[in-house]
């Protein structure tokens, strides 16, 4: 009877070493898990930042573009003008 008693003893410190193992373990993987899910929203929010960043950049080209052609079509609308008025003449 004693024998059992300590052979049960001995299970049930087993099954505490076993589930104190397991929420270690759990515990451990849950942090990686929420290492990992924060590094993943960085590398998120560093793509949008970097997406948003050459979006403005081609913006600003193109308004350059714009102006340059601003700038083109005045010359020849000046251009234009003066062929007329010598035309005229």
């Amino acid at each position: 009877l004693e024998e059992k008693a300590r052979q049960r003893e001995v299970e049930r410190e087993r099954n505490a070493v076993r589930q104190e193992q397991i929420r270690r373990r759990r515990k451990q993987v849950s942090e990686r898990f929420e290492q990992q899910r924060i590094a993943h929203q960085e590398y998120l929010m560093q793509d949008f930042v970097s997406l948003i960043q050459l979006e403005v950049q081609q913006k600003e080209e193109i308004e350059r573009d714009i102006e340059r052609l601003d700038e083109v079509e005045q010359e020849h609308m000046h251009r234009i003008r003066q062929l007329q008025e010598e035309q005229r003449a």
